[in-house]
């Protein structure tokens, strides 16, 4: 009886150490997986295939295949956020640089695309990356 008890200890110690493994690997995996997908999208299979369409057009230099890529995005229902001229939102954009402007008017408005942001519907899949135009006081300002 002490046998069959030996047993079944050393088959239960076993398995828990082969679903540990196999536990480890997968929470590896996850974590990878998350640091790789913005965390505004489900990893469904056809949110993977947008993030990867939305990688290659990065990586793309020819405008004219890049303009396919964003054609067939299109498609799938995600746009590319139109930021130039617009005003800086936190939501669809990340300042990544200031361009300074003597025009009161334009401070605050995006000034130039570094890297292009997509969006699906009301869901911003990635913020833009942006410059932003700054208009600082002069002194002749500040004293009016």
């Amino acid at each position: 009886m002490s046998f069959l008890i030996t047993g079944l200890w050393l088959l239960l110690a076993v398995t828990a150490f082969a679903a540990g493994l196999c536990l480890g690997g997968l929470l590896r995996q996850h974590r990878w997986a998350a640091d790789c997908v913005p965390h505004t999208v489900s990893r469904s299979r056809d949110d993977r295939l947008v993030l990867a369409c939305i990688e290659l057009a990065d990586q793309l230099t020819s405008e004219a295949l890049r303009a396919q890529v964003h054609r067939a995005l299109a498609d799938a229902g995600v746009q590319v956020i139109a930021a130039c001229g617009e005003p800086f939102s936190t939501l669809r954009h990340r300042a990544v640089d200031r361009e300074p402007t003597d025009d009161p008017g334009r401070h605050g408005l995006v000034a130039a695309v570094v890297r292009p942001g997509y969006e699906s519907g009301p869901e911003v899949l990635r913020e833009a990356e942006v410059t932003v135009f700054d208009h600082t006081r002069t002194n002749e300002e500040n004293r009016s």
